[in-house]
């Protein structure tokens, strides 16, 4: 976008996976402003959470010892480390305003998750906390709170 528009302010909306790519990125994007919808803070909290949606009890016991074991395998197939996936140490590089955005219900990215990536980001900042949201398109989900929020802060923030 900056070579094809150099002269236009670009704001970037990331979720869920997306988000992480977006602060895992070698540096930080070149945004002038980031939405952040329903982003891990790290990928062991981040298979745990999935491991129990998705198997209920049994998951909340075979979490602890898989979400270990595939730390261990990640450096030999993947080339990268537990450490190196973690958005929540990379959202404070991030110096673009940042709105950070999650479901109460949200069991993928809990809501202590997003209200911690929340804290590690640089001012400006905002929080949207979507009271019926779980882990789906918070646009879908809540399309006038998703105008009233997200659009704001990237027309607000983006405007010149």
């Amino acid at each position: 976008m900056r070579a094809r528009l150099p002269s236009e302010r670009v704001g970037a909306i990331g979720s869920s996976l997306g988000g992480a790519a977006a602060l895992l990125a070698p540096k930080p994007l070149d945004v002038d402003a980031l939405v952040l919808e329903s982003v891990y803070s790290e990928i062991g909290s981040a298979i745990e959470n999935r491991m129990i949606a998705v198997l209920g009890p049994i998951g909340a016991v075979a979490a602890p010892p898989i979400t270990a074991l595939f730390k261990l395998v990640l450096p030999p197939f993947l080339g990268v480390s537990a450490a190196d996936l973690r958005p929540i140490d990379r959202v404070a590089q991030v110096r673009a305003p940042v709105l950070v955005a999650g479901g109460m219900l949200d069991d993928r990215t809990s809501i202590v998750e997003t209200r911690r990536m929340f804290a590690r980001a640089n001012e400006p900042k905002r929080l949207w906390v979507v009271p019926r949201a779980r882990h789906v398109d918070l646009e879908g989900l809540a399309p006038d709170e998703y105008r009233e929020h997200v659009l704001a802060f990237m027309v607000g923030t983006l405007r010149r």
